[in-house]
């Protein structure tokens, strides 16, 4: 898939809710991942090397 659909004005609810710089450009790169590979919406771990977050889960482990 060429492109993904995401709307204009996300980044407005995600200011509002409080989500942090690094969470949201981990949305739209695993936004970008799934809709490139066409996984279906599921984001496999071994992805998280591939769109250069992984230290996001590092901790979580």
């Amino acid at each position: 898939m060429e492109w993904f659909a995401m709307s204009a004005k996300y980044y407005i609810d995600l200011e509002d809710s409080g989500v942090s710089e690094r969470a949201e450009v981990f949305l739209t790169r695993a936004c970008a991942y799934m809709a490139d590979n066409e996984t279906g919406g599921f984001l496999p771990r071994t992805a998280l090397k591939r769109i250069n977050l992984s230290a996001i889960f590092s901790s979580n482990r």
